[in-house]
């Protein structure tokens, strides 16, 4: 059993991946977003100014601890709370939220381990579906990408930066 003293990122980095490589876990990974130039196709920006990888990161950071200010199409509600930092110096925090699924218009409960590293830019989101017996079971992670002309944020499995 892990103490709360035991745990560090890594911790929630090997879940994840256990999570990830496990026969009755469904896998899936968004592609690769150059957000720069889908700004410029969709958006008129005034004034002209791309969008740093520190940007998005701080953006990113932002939305793990309040998703229904930054997608509130996706998220009805939602409540964070008791951030810590570990020994590692990654943040640990739980969140709960009710969000639209993936694949049905319908909404259902979601109760998260969140585990964000600003060292190496990831976030992993840990679903907790035995706190609540109709949670969904929902494990992702956000990684800032080694090149960010290429690609900018990504969720889901990627190659480490």
């Amino acid at each position: 059993m892990t103490t709360a003293s035991d745990i560090a990122f890594d911790s929630a980095e090997r879940e994840f991946d256990e999570a990830w490589n496990a026969s009755s876990s469904t896998r899936f990974e968004l592609p690769p977003v150059d957000v720069n130039k889908v700004l410029k196709e969709k958006y008129r920006l005034s004034p002209e100014q791309p969008l740093t990888r520190a940007m998005i990161w701080d953006m990113e950071t932002k939305k793990a601890w309040d998703p229904r200010t930054y997608i509130p199409y996706v998220v009805s509600q939602a409540r964070s709370w008791g951030r810590t930092t570990l020994p590692d110096g990654s943040t640990r925090f739980c969140r709960s939220s009710l969000q639209r699924g993936w694949i049905t218009p319908e909404q259902g409960l979601v109760l998260e381990d969140v585990f964000v590293s600003d060292a190496t830019q990831t976030i992993y989101f840990l679903g907790r579906p035995r706190m609540v017996k109709k949670a969904a079971m929902l494990s992702w992670r956000v990684r800032s990408s080694r090149c960010f002309t290429s690609a900018t944020v990504q969720a889901g499995r990627s190659a480490r930066p």
